[in-house]
């Protein structure tokens, strides 16, 4: 409310997101503030232990079940849905179960009506988001398989998205359409700063 109300900010969509899974449409919405202050459906889910056949596997099939039950409920209400974090909460250098668990996870999303849905995972130092290269010469044992996720239609990096400052529009209506340019993308705002938009 202060944000949107007090200061007159409308250029901030609402992700209710919390963390997965769920017994049934109450047990999600438990905290949901209210359709008035929400604007996308989300919720956080993160594998503990891949398996080898993805096709049993109990985490694969609540996650399919958790998107279905936010994706429908999304619906019902008039609102965005959308993966808010999902993600392998530990993924060792070898030894991984399911080397194709970013394809699976985007294949599960696909079949849904959701928006979105972004991969996370940081709980120390040596676990990341992604496979990476360990060395000059040598991956990850999972690289191979998260090149061929890249390239996935489903999948978007930051790289992949384009420079929307340059973009070409032509809108027949009485909206107006922007971004913002200033501050960058990734900057730190520690005081008071001025916005500029285009």
């Amino acid at each position: 409310q202060y944000l949107r109300d007090a200061k007159n900010v409308h250029n901030f969509l609402y992700v209710y997101s919390p963390g997965a899974t769920f017994t049934d449409d109450n047990d999600y919405l438990s905290r949901y503030p209210g359709d008035e202050f929400v604007d996308v459906l989300g919720f956080d889910m993160y594998d503990t232990s891949p398996t080898a056949d993805y096709k049993t596997d109990p985490w694969m099939n609540s996650f399919k079940g958790t998107v279905d039950l936010v994706s429908k409920l999304a619906t019902t209400r008039g609102k965005l849905s959308a993966v808010s974090e999902v993600g392998i909460s530990s993924m060792p250098i070898s030894g991984n179960a399911d080397k194709d668990w970013f394809s699976h996870v985007a294949n599960i999303i696909s079949d849904s009506d959701m928006a979105y849905y972004m991969t996370w995972s940081n709980y120390d130092t040596k676990n990341f988001f992604a496979p990476y290269m360990v060395s000059d010469t040598k991956g990850h044992e999972m690289i191979n398989n998260f090149i061929n996720y890249y390239n996935e239609d489903e999948s978007v990096f930051a790289d992949g998205i384009g420079n929307y400052s340059s973009a070409s529009t032509s809108v027949d209506s009485a909206y107006s359409y922007g971004f913002i340019t200033g501050p960058t993308s990734s900057s730190r705002i520690l005081e008071p700063a001025k916005i500029t938009a285009s």
